[in-house]
C-alpha cells in the first residue's frame, strides 16, 4: 500500500441490529379539557383546553411539539380550533415546548376551540367532538448511550 487505505476481508460483512426500545424513550401527555360542553347562539365564544408534558424516559427529547386537531360528527354544527379571541384558525395549531430533559415537566400550554352552527336555531342530540393531540419530538442519543459496532483492523 503506497498511500495507505483499507480493504475488507472476503465474507466478513456483518450487520448489527439495534433497537431504541431498550433506551426508555417515553413522553407523558396530560390533556385537560371540558368533557361536556354546549353550543351557544353567540358567535366568538370558545372553550379552552390545556396540554402539559413530562419526559418520563431516560433520554433527552429535542424540539418537542404537540399538534392539535378537532373533529365532530354533528349535522347541526362544525367544531373549529381558534385563537384566544375566538377567531377560527386556518392551520392546525402546534404547541411548541422546546427540549425536555429526563424527568422534566413543562408548564401547561393552552389551545382554544369553538363551534359554528350550520343551521341557526337548530338543536339536535348530543354528538362527540374529538380533540386530538399528537406529540412530535426528536431523540438524540449521546455517545454514552448511542449504538456502537466494532470492526477489527489487521496490519497487512
Amino acid at each position: 500500500m503506497k498511500n495507505g487505505g483499507v480493504a475488507a476481508f472476503t465474507n466478513s460483512w456483518k450487520t448489527d441490529p439495534f433497537s431504541v426500545a431498550e433506551k426508555n424513550i417515553d413522553l407523558k401527555v396530560e390533556h385537560s379539557f371540558w368533557s361536556h360542553t354546549t353550543t351557544t347562539d353567540t358567535l366568538g365564544e370558545y372553550i379552552v383546553s390545556q396540554v402539559k408534558l413530562t419526559n418520563t424516559g431516560s433520554v433527552p427529547l429535542r424540539d418537542v411539539k404537540v399538534w392539535v386537531d378537532i373533529d365532530d360528527d354533528s349535522p347541526c354544527f362544525d367544531a373549529y380550533l381558534c385563537d384566544s379571541g375566538g377567531t377560527i384558525l386556518s392551520d392546525l395549531p402546534c404547541l411548541s415546548f422546546g427540549d425536555l430533559a429526563p424527568g422534566q415537566s413543562t408548564t401547561q400550554q393552552s389551545y382554544w376551540w369553538t363551534v359554528r352552527q350550520r343551521i341557526p336555531g337548530e338543536g339536535g342530540a348530543s354528538h362527540p367532538v374529538k380533540l386530538t393531540v399528537a406529540p412530535e419530538y426528536t431523540v438524540k442519543l449521546d455517545n454514552t448511550s448511542a449504538f456502537q459496532s466494532t470492526s477489527t483492523l489487521d496490519r497487512s
